[in-house]
């Protein structure tokens, strides 16, 4: 592996450099290009369109990816013209379209997805999907249906549970306002189209797509079928021409005095593959001082009390406690036994999920069943996203607290999603704790990815879908700071970040990673995660202080309070080097991948400070 590749995996996790956007001009508009998507289209300052873009989901809902080829771009002063062709293969699907990108000097933008189908294969989406920014909750937008009827209809403030959205769905045209800035015009062609409240899987946007939710899914689609579909965009009032914003020189970060929640409780997880921690393993989880250890605890499978003893006695060896997903059964019957089975092993608890096995939240037999047994406080949730919560509420008196777990990578997987979307945390929190006013909220756990298997089994040594390989980079850790800051500012008491080791983990396994080929780790590494957890050692209980940033989707991070001490954390969220005012004196500890990221270096703060690319500084503030 050449020096370039192995920086690269230790910022990223590939061996290839991220590819770069490209702006597209179209007069008074721009537009992102970036990996056949518009990734944005500004206007006025503001970003009228989050993304336009052509998908293909199998019957699994896994989001097939394509490869991109022909790709060429093309720019005047009349406008735009792109064009490339997608071709998306797996073991269900064989799938190619061509898309034709177009923009024009008054604003308008088109979007042309033309695909055919080369097998007979099911799916459950393929077409074109378009992002809308989040600025538009509380906003009314003018919908024409394709029955003929117009209609007004609200975005929502708080999280919707409906799918689509109420009143935005079955329409061939959108339009809404931007106040004092231009409004924009959305015209579709080819399907019916619908939107939906992305949010509930922690997306920071609504998104048009078709076909309905209401036609049963999956769909067949036999070979040489075309799809067809069109997005046109059209800026109303828009007027000069759009420059492309310019590279901030440097980013200020400003502490302020002000307190915008505490430190939640942090724990990990038990790892996938169910091995026992080793003893070294065990000695570098209880230096991290952490609070708690997610065991995911059925007991209708076999083996279970062994697993839930191991994983006891493992807590206590790193000093923590155990926080116990406990599926149950829903007859309350049922349920009462197994709480009192489990109640019965010996070993420190935290807290108890009760989570009903097979259903999507925690189903009020089971609970009302259980949580008298259990003699730790018990809570209710999901052990999949908020949408099936959001959907299906447990009644607040049959739990002590609330608790979802959390994943950036739901429908988009690059990194400026991930980023964006630590927004749709705080929204998904905010509207938790509006649902449940004064109960607290426990996230267990946060993952990158999905945690469910989706579709068959994956091969021995292949990449299994649940992981991301960027979990033992650079941009892990940096991303990780910035869930941190959601959490905290959001209220949240507790959050499981991860797991121990592995594929999932905050390190590698001794015996190395289950898949090298693409998982590029070292055997018995520390992936730069655990270092973000370990600058958190001895803050249990901070206050969190506002760092308020100039930029924050480049430059984020927060300040923690505790004894006289403050402590910042600030990452780098892109793969450029970036200047940043810090007007504070203080020694610093950087992790970049100068150390390949395997430890932090020393330095010092003295009101500015460069960071590498997805590094994370950690700096103690002089008094």
């Amino acid at each position: 592996m050449s020096p370039e590749s192995a920086l690269h995996i230790a910022r990223h996790g590939t061996p290839d450099p991220l590819p770069y956007p490209q702006w597209l001009l179209a007069g008074p508009a721009g537009a992102l290009l970036h990996e056949g998507q518009l990734r944005g289209v500004y206007c006025g300052g503001r970003e009228m369109v989050r993304r336009v873009y052509g998908a293909v989901r199998d019957r699994y809902w896994n989001t097939i990816p394509g490869v991109i080829s022909g790709l060429l771009a093309e720019q005047s002063a009349a406008g735009f013209r792109v064009q490339f062709t997608s071709t998306h293969v797996s073991d269900e699907v064989d799938f190619v379209w061509q898309a034709t990108i177009t923009g024009t000097a008054d604003g308008s933008f088109e979007y042309v997805f033309d695909g055919e189908a080369r097998r007979d294969m099911a799916k459950n989406r393929i077409g074109l999907c378009v992002l809308l920014p989040l600025w538009l909750c509380g906003s009314t937008a003018t919908v024409d249906y394709v029955s003929g009827d117009r209609a007004e209809v609200k975005f929502p403030e708080l999280v919707d549970p409906m799918q689509p959205v109420r009143g935005l769905h079955d329409f061939c045209r959108l339009e809404y306002a931007g106040g004092d800035r231009p409004g924009m015009t959305l015209k579709f062609e080819g399907d019916v189209f619908e939107i939906e409240d992305q949010r509930n899987w922690t997306d920071a946007s609504f998104k048009v797509y078709s076909t309905p939710q209401r036609i049963p899914m999956p769909a067949h689609i036999r070979a040489g079928q075309r799809v067809r579909q069109t997005a046109k965009l059209t800026l109303t009032e828009a007027t000069g021409e759009f420059t492309p914003p310019a590279e901030p020189a440097a980013i200020t970060l400003t502490p302020v005095d002000d307190v915008t929640g505490m430190l939640p409780q942090i724990g990990v997880g038990a790892a996938y593959h169910g091995a026992p921690l080793s003893a070294a393993e065990i000695v570098r989880l209880a230096a991290l001082q952490l609070s708690h250890y997610r065991l995911e605890i059925d007991p209708s499978k076999d083996g279970w009390q062994a697993l839930m003893t191991r994983g006891l006695a493992e807590s206590s060896a790193m000093n923590t406690k155990a926080e116990i997903a406990l599926f149950l059964s829903d007859d309350p019957t049922a349920a009462a036994l197994e709480a009192s089975s489990a109640a019965r092993l010996p070993g420190p608890i935290a807290r108890w999920i009760m989570l009903t096995r097979g259903a999507p939240t925690t189903r009020e037999a089971t609970a009302a069943a259980a949580s008298p047994i259990l003699h730790s406080s018990g809570g209710c949730g999901t052990d999949a996203d908020f949408f099936q919560l959001n959907n299906n509420r447990p009644r607040a008196a049959l739990c002590d607290f609330l608790s979802v777990p959390l994943r950036p990578c739901a429908h988009q997987f690059d990194r400026a999603t991930i980023i964006e979307n630590l927004d749709g945390q705080r929204e998904v929190l905010q509207s938790l704790a509006a649902l449940y006013p004064g109960k607290p909220i426990v996230v267990s756990p946060v993952s990158f990815r999905t945690r469910a298997q989706k579709g068959p089994l994956p091969k021995s040594g292949e990449l299994p879908g649940q992981v991301d390989v960027r979990q033992m980079s650079l941009l892990a850790a940096a991303w990780t700071v910035g869930c941190l800051k959601a959490v905290a500012e959001s209220g949240v008491a507790s959050v499981t970040l991860f797991q121990t080791t592995g594929l999932r983990g905050i390190m590698e396994r001794e015996s190395g990673s289950d898949a090298p080929d693409d998982f590029h780790s070292i055997p018995g590494q520390l992936f730069p995660v655990y270092h973000v957890l370990a600058a958190l050692a001895g803050w249990a209980g901070a206050e969190v202080l506002r760092l308020q940033s100039s930029h924050r989707d480049l430059i984020d991070g927060f300040a923690l309070r505790k004894g006289g001490r403050t402590r910042l954390l600030v990452a780098n969220y892109t793969p450029t080097s970036r200047k940043v005012t810090l007007p504070v004196i203080g020694e610093m500890q950087i992790l970049d991948a100068s150390t390949n990221a395997s430890e932090m270096a020393a330095g010092a703060v003295t009101g500015t400070l460069t960071l590498p690319p997805f590094a994370v500084a950690v700096i103690d503030v002089r008094p």
